[in-house]
């Protein structure tokens, strides 16, 4: 009995991916199943055994976000952005072998779909865009520095309700009210308005480990 229900679960993992992906595909414009597919991976190491991996769908935001005062970052990092393709899946896997992996990326629903996706494939944790992380780092999140949800984003909306309903207890209330409102911050607004020391993320992920 317990063997089946396994079989029966493991396919439904399987089959779930291919059919996630059709659904975006369905509601993005291309944007993160077609026109993501030409951008190129970028990883990056520290020479010293890193505590983590970030999987980024923003490298540059990322990269400043974590990156120490003499441009060192203290945690491997994997940046690209859009959907990754079934196929890139083990190749990602061999890059963050048995390292905790966190995602970062915007507070919009076209990231929250690709986290959506990637725990299909990965054990991988959120950790922002996300009230904790607005917090850590001291972001006063108000309208001059949010951006109107465009009209793809907002009936992504939907499938991110559908697909991961809990979504709102990663992101935080406050960040799930302001999605809510059809607006959305991204990673550039916190390198650009954070007011505490960018060491707090680190501590914020060492945290949550």
């Amino acid at each position: 009995m317990f063997g089946e229900w396994l079989r029966l679960l493991w396919r439904r993992i399987v089959n779930d991916a291919p059919q996630l992906r059709q659904r975006v595909a369905q509601i993005d414009g291309g944007e993160l199943t077609e026109i993501a597919s030409a951008y190129p991976y970028s990883d990056v190491f520290p020479s010293a055994r890193p505590s983590a991996v970030v999987y980024t769908t923003k490298n540059d935001a990322a990269s400043r976000l974590f990156a120490s005062e003499d441009f060192e970052l203290p945690v491997g990092m994997v940046a690209r952005y859009g959907l990754p393709q079934d196929e890139d899946m083990a190749g990602i896997a061999s890059i963050i072998c048995d390292f905790p992996v966190y995602f970062l990326g915007d507070c919009d629903p076209f990231d929250l779909l690709v986290f959506a996706w990637l725990r299909q494939h990965l054990s991988i944790r959120f950790l922002g865009t996300s009230d904790a992380v607005v917090a850590a780092l001291g972001v006063d999140v108000n309208d001059r520095i949010t951006i109107p949800l465009p009209k793809e984003e907002q009936r992504a909306m939907s499938l991110v309700r559908e697909v991961w309903p809990e979504f709102a207890n990663s992101v935080g209330p406050n960040l799930a009210r302001l999605l809510d409102s059809n607006r959305k911050l991204e990673l550039e607004a916190l390198v650009s308005f954070h007011k505490n020391p960018i060491s707090n993320l680190l501590h914020l992920l060492r945290g949550t480990a």
